[in-house]
C-alpha cells in the first residue's frame, strides 16, 4: 500500500459522467427517491496536522455498488474504488496491482480516515441521515441554514445550505479531524449501467495483499 500512497499520474482516462456544475435532478424521478447519483466533489482532509485535498468522481447505486475514480491535480484517474454489496476492490492502474477484500477493506486504503464506515459514506454521498443513530438541530449561519447531525459515537455532520433539497457541501468533524466534501457536480437519479461497477482488469494484473 505504500506505493499506492505515492501514486501521483496515469496517462489514460476511463468513464466520467458529468459534464455541468449543477444538481441535475431526472424529471420522472422525485427527489425523496435517490436510488441512483454520479458526481464530482473535492474531499479536504485536515487531521490537525496535515490537509490533504482529493478530486474524486463517485458513480453509486444505492447501499449496493459504488464507484470512486481518485483523479490527479489534472482530472487523470490515478486509482479506481469498486464496491459491491460487500466486495471490495481497489485497483492502482499506474503500477497494475489489484487489492481485493471486504467492505471494512475500505478503511485500510487512506483515501478517507478510517472511521468513515462504508454505511457513512453512502449516507453522506446520498444525503440520507434519517436511520436512528442520527440527531438532528436547526442551526442559524446569516442567509445559509445549517442542519447539524450528531451520532451516537461522537461524529458530527454538518450540512450546508441546500438546492433542490440537495446540500453541496458537507462538513464532517471527529476528534482531530475535520472533512469537507464540496459536490461540484451531480445528477441524482441518472441511468446507470451495472458494467460500470465491474473493473476492467489487464490479464497480467498483480494482486496484492493488505
Amino acid at each position: 500500500m505504500r506505493n499506492f500512497k505515492k501514486l501521483i499520474y496515469i496517462n489514460f482516462i476511463l468513464f466520467v459522467g458529468c459534464t455541468t456544475s449543477n444538481i441535475n435532478i431526472k424529471k420522472d424521478n422525485k427527489i425523496n427517491k435517490i436510488e441512483t447519483i454520479r458526481g464530482i466533489a473535492k474531499i479536504t482532509v485536515n487531521n490537525g496536522e496535515k490537509i490533504q485535498t482529493k478530486k474524486i468522481i463517485f458513480i453509486s447505486k444505492k447501499y449496493s455498488n459504488l464507484r470512486i475514480e481518485l483523479l490527479t491535480f489534472f482530472n487523470y484517474p490515478v486509482a479506481y474504488l469498486f464496491l459491491n454489496n460487500k466486495n471490495f476492490t481497489l485497483y492502482s492502474p499506474i503500477d497494475n496491482k489489484v487489492w481485493n477484500g471486504d467492505e471494512t477493506t475500505i478503511r485500510d486504503t487512506g483515501i478517507l480516515p478510517a472511521f468513515i464506515t462504508t454505511k457513512l459514506l453512502f449516507d453522506l454521498l446520498f444525503q440520507d441521515f434519517h436511520s436512528p443513530e442520527y440527531i438532528k438541530q436547526k442551526l442559524s449561519n446569516g442567509e445559509k441554514g445549517i442542519t447539524e447531525i450528531k451520532l451516537k459515537n461522537g461524529i458530527t455532520i454538518d450540512i450546508v445550505g441546500k438546492t433542490e433539497n440537495f446540500s453541496k457541501k458537507i462538513l464532517i468533524s471527529y476528534k482531530n479531524y475535520i472533512i469537507k466534501l464540496q459536490i461540484d457536480d451531480l445528477d441524482i437519479n441518472p441511468k446507470i449501467n451495472n458494467e460500470i461497477f465491474k473493473p476492467n482488469l489487464p490479464e497480467d494484473v498483480k494482486i496484492m495483499r493488505y
